[in-house]
């Protein structure tokens, strides 16, 4: 069964991931019989879409009808490999610009982020397979619509992503708080990946690892961080007036 933003049940929800259409993610209900478990797993798995298991009430929260403990997420936009993203903008005599969101969570900040890096001219968004924002009605209504006009890219790794974007000749320049260096202090042209992560834990250690700059925002309030959201739009329009 389906309806706007969902697909629901056993049979739907396996036929639709056989015929290699990608939902942004399954919801897969705990306790649930191993075999039917296993099977949705290596059908998703196949096609790197996220399995994510929840209680029962979860899955009731979303639909009234019998869901047979499984639930489809729509993908609301077709997802794109990150290669194929800079080779189209490099043919287009651009500098590439992409956003990388490591473990952003919350739809609303995810569609926040996207409208702002679309108002300031990035092309794309990277984003986990595992533990990102779902991509659904909620995120595209924050961003205005702008998630809609950005590439998408889902990544198993982003580490190993990072390492071909640096292949395919560009910078990286991660948000951290722990950083010594002020946004004001660098230059973020030509083509560019920024890095942001989550306001709990931030850009994971292995990523900033790869990464070629850290840079933090200058604060002089007592709040201990800024929303990443708000984060992004200040790095964005950084890089804006250095063009």
């Amino acid at each position: 069964m389906t309806r706007d933003d969902i697909i629901y049940g056993r049979r739907p929800v396996a036929e639709m991931l056989e015929k290699g259409i990608k939902p942004d993610k399954i919801l897969l209900q705990s306790g649930i019989e191993p075999a039917f478990s296993t099977r949705i797993r290596a059908l998703a798995k196949s096609l790197d879409v996220q399995v994510q298991t929840v209680p029962w009430q979860k899955l009731k929260s979303l639909t009234r009808a019998q869901h047979q403990g499984v639930i489809a997420l729509k993908a609301w936009v077709a997802y794109q490999q990150v290669q194929d993203v800079v080779h189209h903008v490099f043919e287009q005599g651009l500098d590439p610009l992409l956003i990388m969101l490591d473990h952003i969570t919350d739809v609303r900040n995810l569609g926040a982020i996207a409208r702002s890096a679309e108002i300031f001219g990035a092309h794309g968004l990277i984003l986990p397979v595992s533990g990102s924002a779902a991509i659904n009605g909620e995120a595209v209504k924050a961003s205005a619509g702008a998630l809609l006009n950005l590439a998408v890219c889902k990544e198993r790794s982003l580490v190993q992503s990072l390492e071909e974007l640096h292949g395919l000749g560009l910078r990286s320049y991660a948000a951290d708080v722990r950083a010594t260096e002020l946004l004001s202090e660098i230059q973020i042209k030509g083509p560019a990946v920024i890095v942001l992560g989550s306001e709990e834990t931030g850009v994971s250690s292995t990523v900033l690892e790869q990464v070629h700059h850290r840079f933090r925002i200058p604060q002089v309030g007592q709040t201990e961080s800024l929303n990443v959201s708000v984060a992004a739009g200040i790095i964005l329009y950084h890089r804006v007036i250095q063009q």
